[in-house]
């Protein structure tokens, strides 16, 4: 049996350009809809003084990836897409609250 992805994408062909500028809105829509969502969720677990570990990146040089690594933290302020993060070292982050990991 077809999930209801599999007939939409089998459908596809059959769709005019005006149709397919709706659906493509309508998609993003609820998208933006559902983080949106899932980031008030998140703020609203995430308070001041709470630990958090987040994925870091120095800084290179232009065309050279740059190494990742995990840091660890605390909160020091919730803003509305973002979080300020203070790590044991006593750097400051400013970071996106889809990224942070709550230590529990």
């Amino acid at each position: 049996m077809q999930s209801t992805l599999e007939k939409m994408i089998e459908n596809l062909p059959a769709l005019t350009v005006d149709d397919l500028v709706v659906l493509s809105k309508e998609v993003n829509s609820a998208w933006k809809h559902r983080q949106t969502m899932k980031t008030k969720k998140l703020k609203s677990n995430l308070h001041p003084g709470d630990s958090v570990t987040f994925t870091g990146r120095k800084r290179a040089g232009r065309g050279v990836k740059s190494e990742t690594f995990i840091v660890e933290g605390h909160v020091t302020k919730v803003k509305r897409k973002r979080a300020l993060v203070t790590c044991l070292g006593g750097l400051s982050w400013d970071v996106n609250l889809m990224s942070l990991t709550k230590i529990v």
